[in-house]
């Protein structure tokens, strides 16, 4: 009878322990699966990079880099602007490019503007340019300086797009920088002739 008590409770035991098992493998295929199907991490911009890399930099295929720009801009949603300041980091063309289409109707498409962060961009352009040994992208701060304009104009401080024309045009006295002068259309330039220049700023 002990015999047959024992058999039984080792049975019992044995069939519990098995169930166990069961279960806890059961909870680890589910986590794989949840696992499986999380989605994959894509590095901020990485589309953007590839084209940058394939077209040969940022002044080609200009439209198609927007397009894919505003596409990320949408996917990272509230980290947005902190992943774009991480990815523009010192790099002068990257900072003129997105200015631009964060700011010009026609790379933005559907998409609102957003006009404070394109002029923040163009503004942190400006020093990138000073600190450079290249003189061509030396020359680019009258194209961050005008574009600075435009933007500032846009959104009513005039003082400061009065400060940066002032700049932009003394800079434009030498001839090497004059070559720095954004494309603009009729109207774009009218605008940019309205704003008057302060020589006082010229003395700070």
């Amino acid at each position: 009878m002990k015999s047959i008590t024992l058999l039984l409770f080792v049975f019992l035991s044995l069939n519990v322990f098995s169930n166990d098992i069961h279960h806890s493998n059961e909870r680890i295929a589910m986590v794989q699966k949840k696992q499986s199907v999380s989605p994959v991490y894509k590095k901020p911009f990485s589309e953007l990079l590839a084209l940058e890399k394939e077209k040969g930099g940022w002044m080609t295929n200009t439209s198609e880099k927007a397009r894919a720009f505003h596409k990320e801009r949408m996917r990272l949603g509230k980290n947005f602007v902190s992943e774009l300041l991480i990815f523009i980091a010192n790099d002068v063309d990257r900072h003129y490019a997105i200015g631009y289409y964060l700011s010009e109707p026609s790379y933005l498409g559907k998409y609102k503007p957003m006009y404070e962060l394109a002029l923040l961009i163009f503004l942190q352009g400006i020093p990138l340019t000073k600190k450079s040994s290249n003189f061509l992208i030396q020359c680019q701060e009258v194209s961050f300086r005008v574009s600075a304009v435009m933007v500032a104009h846009k959104l009513g401080y005039k003082t400061l797009a009065v400060y940066h024309k002032t700049i932009a045009q003394h800079l434009m006295k030498n001839s090497l920088y004059s070559g720095g002068f954004p494309a603009m259309s009729e109207t774009e330039l009218k605008i940019y002739k309205s704003i008057k220049t302060e020589r006082g700023y010229l003395k700070k």
